[in-house]
């Protein structure tokens, strides 16, 4: 794995993106404003549980993924 990934929105509206650890810690903030893809890098991540976060004013979802 490169441990490069891509966002995709269905709509180019402001969202924000966030990759937390495990405990709930911020690790990354992506503000992607009119964009409908976003390229995030974890290339410098350990091994482990993460979670992605994308949300605007309107909803929120999460997403769980693994760095081998």
């Amino acid at each position: 794995s490169r441990g490069l990934g891509d966002v995709y929105k269905r709509q180019p509206i402001n969202t924000a993106i966030e990759i937390l650890d495990i405990n709930g810690k911020i690790l990354r903030h992506y503000l992607t404003s009119n964009k409908s893809k976003y390229e995030i890098s974890i290339l410098d991540f350990s091994p482990g549980v993460y979670f992605l976060k994308t949300f605007n004013e309107s909803n929120s979802l999460y997403f769980k993924f693994f760095k081998l």
